[in-house]
């Protein structure tokens, strides 16, 4: 993957890093300090970013929106409870499914 895959999930998972977590990464595969990082390899890194930003999705602009959970409202009328005839399950007659 390396250190300019990592630094694009990282922004596609909605976070906005600065350049310093990329030459972070870089630094960590490099086994160097992130300072250390030459600037030709620097410009190198910032070259493949913006080719693979262009993929990104447009700033601004929501990948998926929140989650919403939706609550409709109940009718308290006998007709939503069941078709010709038949008791809620609270007021069912339970005399039928007695043994005494």
């Amino acid at each position: 993957m390396g250190a300019v895959g990592a630094f694009v999930k990282v922004r596609r998972a909605g976070f906005k890093p600065s350049l310093n977590l990329l030459y972070s990464l870089e630094g960590a595969l490099t086994d160097c300090h992130w300072q250390d990082v030459p600037e030709a390899r620097r410009h190198a890194l910032l070259a493949e970013y913006e080719a693979a930003s262009a993929l990104l999705p447009v700033r601004g602009r929501a990948v998926g929106g929140p989650v919403e959970t939706v609550h409709y409202a109940r009718a308290d009328n006998d007709d939503t409870h069941g078709e010709m005839g038949e008791a809620d399950d609270d007021t069912a007659d339970l005399s039928e499914t007695r043994d005494d």
